[in-house]
């Protein structure tokens, strides 16, 4: 699991592939939500950016410490569901 600092910019992304050819697809929406160590899901999709066929990212500066998930879902031309977390710790000094 990747760890950040609180308030530093977390980039958080997923690469799509046809798992049968192996190459990149694009599906016909893309959502992106984070649940925040408090259980509070928020929907960032309109963060998301569009970087190439088949990868998305979106940059999100998380404010607490704890844990954190995160789930791209493509829907339409590619169906697909990626999960993820990471840790985001208190500055040391």
């Amino acid at each position: 699991m990747n760890s950040y600092t609180a308030n530093s910019t977390v980039r958080i992304s997923v690469a799509i592939t046809n798992t049968t050819t192996n190459t990149p697809v694009d599906p016909t929406t893309i959502t992106l939500k984070i649940r925040t160590p408090d259980g509070t899901i928020t929907d960032i999709s309109s963060t998301v950016v569009h970087a190439s066929v088949g990868n998305y990212y979106a940059d999100y500066i998380p404010t607490v410490v704890g844990v954190f998930q995160y789930e791209f879902l493509g829907t339409g031309a590619a169906v697909v569901s990626a999960v993820g977390l990471f840790q985001v710790n208190q500055a040391t000094f």
